[in-house]
């Protein structure tokens, strides 16, 4: 399993390799036994390449193209029904698909601008902001799904509640939903911020647009016409060419 210091690692080396093990430790401020330790591991999946020369370490990217492994965030539930059969795709395509299942769009595509996954199912908006706050690290290379957006009203409370840098927020945009609007990290957040009267509405997704309405919730569709599509992070711009996005839209 490859963690957030290991992505740091793999990065910098992306970017200024080939570096000492001495230049790793100034650079990102950990001890060099630390660093060789995890250095080691990262060889023994061919992520990066080690060799000593007069008694230094020196670092360089794997001889193992990208290509052999691919992580791959999804937002929960939404995205399952047209995931599954892409995801068999590309575990035709790699040597290994690992899957990171989020709650909260706007984390998933902090950790796509990151590095810490390749390839990301998230709303357009969320994608379209990294683009521009990376100045290119992240690109959209596939589509998805439409749509998908409901508001649920309550029978008590305040304002609205949504997620952020979501399709979900631009859905009260467009709807002009009442202020204040609270920010949730997921769609139980949502559903259960407005059946406890915490915000007379919410804009949630599905499952939770059927679950609200079981609970005898009024449940209004917010018709978006892009909602998720594929995001890739640029160091994965070698893999651009062989990777197809799904071609079913819902």
């Amino acid at each position: 399993m490859i963690d957030e210091a290991d992505a740091d690692i793999l990065r910098l080396v992306a970017d200024k390799g080939p570096l000492t093990l001495s230049e790793l430790a100034r650079e990102l401020g950990w001890s060099k036994s630390m660093i060789h330790r995890r250095l080691r591991r990262l060889a023994s999946l061919g992520l990066v390449s080690l060799r000593e020369v007069g008694g230094v370490v020196i670092v360089s990217t794997g001889q193992q193209r990208a290509s052999s492994i691919a992580f791959v965030g999804i937002l929960r539930a939404s995205e399952y029904p047209y995931v599954i059969p892409f995801l068999r795709r590309l575990r035709d395509r790699f040597g290994h698909v690992e899957v990171r299942v989020y709650d909260d769009a706007f984390r998933e595509a902090l950790d796509l601008a990151a590095g810490r996954i390749q390839l990301a199912f998230a709303p357009a908006v969320s994608l379209l902001l990294m683009n521009r706050v990376t100045r290119g690290g992240v690109y959209i290379i596939g589509g998805g799904s439409r749509g998908g957006a409901a508001i649920i009203e309550g029978r008590q409370g305040e304002g609205h509640v949504t997620t952020r840098m979501s399709s979900m927020e631009l859905c009260a945009e467009e709807a002009h939903l009442e202020p204040p609007r609270i920010y949730a990290s997921s769609g139980d957040e949502i559903l259960g911020s407005v059946l406890k009267g915490r915000a007379a509405k919410g804009v949630v997704w599905e499952p939770y647009a059927s679950m609200a309405r079981r609970a005898g919730l009024r449940v209004e569709p917010c018709e978006l016409e892009t909602c998720c599509l594929l995001g890739a992070n640029a160091q994965a711009e070698g893999l651009f060419d062989v990777i197809s996005g799904p071609r079913q839209t819902r």
